[in-house]
Order: structure tokens, then C-alpha cells, then sequence
């Protein structure tokens, strides 16, 4: 009788009926998410072309004020099992004001590029423009591709030899593993380590093996000479490099995902850093959305097809996950009044979340052989960490970040960092 009650209660409540139906066209969005992580997994993985040609990188860094992350991303692309006269090093050092440039210029096979005029437009979409365009016109390097680095990054040391392996398989665009460097003592540091596991699994991999396109990740990535040669680099907004990857899906190209490719990032430690990374990487979907929506819908309308709807679903995760978020507390809230029940079911509902969240990552880790009692501070408390990232979705709606703040980076200890263990790779 009471389910009858609470029925005849829900669908003659207006309100109960509009925040239900709001919420349809979201859970459709996260329901295609989940098929393709599901489908995508199913899929066995396609040998890489058996091809022993030598690509040329220049391998481009980015820095503003850097002097202590450089030095072991330097060191670490330098002892790179891969023929030293097959790639150079430009650091675009960006209105540099501590000793970068200083600190570049001691390592050999490395050009520094300088910016420093006030009327240059800082930020790193424009700093990549002008150094990529800068590298071509006046010839100074003779190369194949482009190699993305961020300063606070550290490759492992067959990082080009599986590039390679990708633009000999004929990738264009290959996106590479990304791995949180540090010690995790603190549980943010284990949350980003547990989140892009997760987000290279669950998004990245997926998406190569079904054909469609994964999101470039903004470094640790490769993009053939001949792309920018011809077109440049023409980003805007504060998420260049998913900006980026949109352009390309929409004249017909895909990024591709490189599973071995492994490379370390310095992750946060500070929850104040964490919450500006997290609304940042939230603003500019919202900021890519609306730019390229018009473009999406053209070139759908000319050429329909899945990779094209799931770059779309992409780009409306964070909205569809803020409007889901608001309507089920809206929802409870008013249901709670007339059923006291409803908290019962609700805290059972967020229960089953937390424990889907910690199967899926024990899977995830376990597939990445990285070990549990590493990242246990983080593992148990990871559920907050998607909270925190929920409600930064749904505050930078409506408070987007106007411009992109610097993440102060220590630098990372090579000495720290694991040089063996491959993900599987079924």
C-alpha cells in the first residue's frame, strides 16, 4: 500500500514530476559513458605494427617559472632508451622571472625559446602557438613530431620507443599514460593517483579500443609535424588541450591512447590547489561546449556518426553530472516531508555507490599493478574526492575561472619513481 501511496504522491506533485523528467536526458549521457567503459574493456587489443622506423621529436615543454620541476623532467627525457639524434629539446620559457632559463641552458640537447614582452598574451594555448609556429617557419629543427611536455612531468624511459610504435601503427595524435608521481602519504595526492587510473581506463583506453576518440589530456602526447604545419595551434580557451582535441574530431581526425606510453606528473597536495585544478578543468568544458556546438551539429548533419555523439557526450558529462547532482537532493528533500523512508533508501543508494566506486578501482589499480596498501589512504576516502569534483561541476557553472592560475610545483624525485610494470593490456 505505501508504494502505491508513494506513487500516486510522486507523479500528482508537479514539481517531483519536472525535476524527475530533467534528469532523463542526463542519465542517458552517463549511461552511454558507462556502455562505452563497459563494451570498450570487452574489446581485445590490436597488435601495434611491427615497424622499426625511427620518428624525430621535438619535444616541447612549456614553463612559467620552473626552476625546480625542469631539472628532472630534463634529465629524464635525456635518458630516454631511444637514439639521441632523434629528438631535441625546446623549452618555451613564458615571461620567465626566476633562474628557468639559467637552469635549461646547463643540459645539453635543449633550446630555450623566450617570451617576454608584455604585449604577448600569456597563458599556454597562446605561448603554444607562437613557439610551435616559431619552431616551423624558421626551421630549427628537422622533425616528424611534435612531443608535449609539462614542466612538472617525468617520462619513463621507453616513453618514445611506444610513441614511435603509435605513429608507425599510423596515429597522428597519441595521447600517452599518465601517472601521479609522489610519496601519497596524503590523501589527495592518492586521490589524483587513483583518478587517472580510473580516468585512463575507464575513458582513455575504452575509447582507443572501440575506434573512437580519446580526449588529450593536455601532456604527455604527440601530434605529427604535418597537422600544425598546415594549420597551427588555435586554442583559447582555459582547457586547451580538450579544445584541441575537439578541432580535430571535427575535420575528421581521432586521438588515439598509448596504454604503455607511461609518463609521471607531480599531483597536488593542497586541498585549495585541488579545488582550483578541479574547477578549472570544469570551466573550460563549459567554456568548449557552447564554442563548438554549432560547428558539432554541421558537421554531424554532413557525416553522422558514433565517435562524433560520444565526443559530444564528452563535452556534456559535467553538466548532465551537476544536473543529476541537484535534482536527486532536490528530489529527497521533498520526498522526506510526507516519507520518512526515503533517507533509508537514500543512504542505501549512495552505500551501493561508494562500494561500485572502491570495485571499480581496486579493478582499475590491479590492472595497472599498482599496489593497494600505496594509495589505502586514498582508496577508502576516494567517494569524497568524486563529491568534491561534483559540487566544483556545479559551482563553476554558474561561477566559472575567469583565467588560468598557476599550480606551484617542488619537482619530482626520479629516484622515487618505479621504471617497470606495465599495465595490462587486454
Amino acid at each position: 500500500m505505501m508504494i502505491k501511496d508513494f506513487l500516486v504522491y510522486f507523479f500528482h506533485k508537479p514539481i517531483l514530476v519536472t525535476l524527475f523528467s530533467v534528469q532523463l536526458l542526463p542519465y542517458i549521457v552517463l549511461a552511454w559513458s558507462g556502455l562505452v567503459a563497459c563494451f570498450g574493456l570487452l574489446q581485445k587489443k590490436k597488435a601495434p605494427a611491427g615497424i622499426t622506423v625511427y620518428n624525430k621529436f621535438a619535444v616541447i615543454i612549456s614553463a612559467h617559472n620552473e626552476e625546480k620541476s625542469l631539472p628532472a623532467l630534463l634529465q629524464g627525457i635525456n635518458a630516454e632508451k631511444y637514439p639521441r639524434g632523434y629528438f631535441h629539446i625546446f623549452v618555451l620559457a613564458d615571461h620567465c622571472t626566476d633562474r628557468t632559463v639559467e637552469v635549461t641552458k646547463s643540459f645539453h640537447n635543449v633550446t630555450v625559446l623566450e617570451r617576454n614582452l608584455e604585449t604577448q598574451k600569456k597563458g599556454k594555448g597562446a605561448l603554444l602557438s607562437w613557439g610551435l609556429q616559431k619552431i616551423i617557419d624558421e626551421r630549427l629543427y628537422n622533425f616528424d613530431a611534435f612531443m608535449f611536455f609539462d614542466a612538472d612531468n617525468v617520462p619513463k624511459s621507453d616513453f618514445m620507443e611506444q610513441m614511435n610504435t603509435s605513429l608507425n601503427s599510423g596515429n597522428e595524435i597519441i595521447q600517452g599514460n599518465r601517472r601521479a608521481a609522489g610519496s601519497f602519504k596524503s590523501p589527495i595526492t592518492s586521490w589524483y593517483a587513483i583518478y587517472w587510473v580510473l580516468y585512463n581506463f575507464l575513458f582513455e583506453y575504452s575509447r582507443e579500443k572501440l575506434g573512437f576518440s580519446p580526449l588529450v589530456t593536455g601532456t604527455g602526447f604527440v601530434v605529427k609535424k604535418d597537422i600544425i604545419a598546415k594549420e597551427g595551434w588555435n586554442t583559447t580557451t582555459i582547457t586547451e588541450d580538450v579544445e584541441f582535441t575537439i578541432q580535430q574530431c571535427l575535420k575528421g581526425r581521432r586521438a588515439s591512447f598509448n596504454l604503455s606510453a607511461i609518463f609521471y606528473d607531480e599531483q597536488p597536495s593542497n586541498f585549495g590547489v585541488m579545488i582550483n585544478q578541479l574547477s578549472r578543468w570544469c570551466t573550460g568544458s563549459y567554456q568548449i561546449l557552447p564554442k563548438y556546438f554549432k560547428s558539432w551539429t554541421e558537421v554531424f548533419h554532413e557525416k553522422p556518426s558514433k565517435r562524433l555523439i560520444d565526443i559530444l557526450n564528452l563535452l556534456t558529462l559535467g553538466p548532465a553530472n551537476s544536473i543529476i547532482f541537484v535534482c536527486s537532493i532536490w528530489i529527497n528533500l521533498v520526498l522526506l516531508k510526507n516519507f520518512p523512508l526515503t533517507l533509508i533508501f537514500w543512504l542505501v543508494t549512495i552505500g551501493l555507490q561508494v562500494i561500485a566506486t572502491w570495485f571499480v578501482t581496486a579493478y582499475a589499480m590491479k590492472q595497472a599493478n599498482i599496489s593497494m596498501k600505496k594509495i589505502s589512504s586514498g582508496f577508502l576516502t576516494f567517494p569524497i574526492f568524486m563529491l568534491v569534483y561534483s559540487v566544483c561541476s556545479l559551482v563553476s557553472l554558474f561561477f566559472p575561472q575567469k583565467s588560468w592560475k598557476k599550480i606551484e610545483h617542488k619537482g619530482i624525485n626520479i629516484e622515487s619513481l618505479p621504471q617497470s610494470g606495465v599495465e595490462k593490456t587486454a
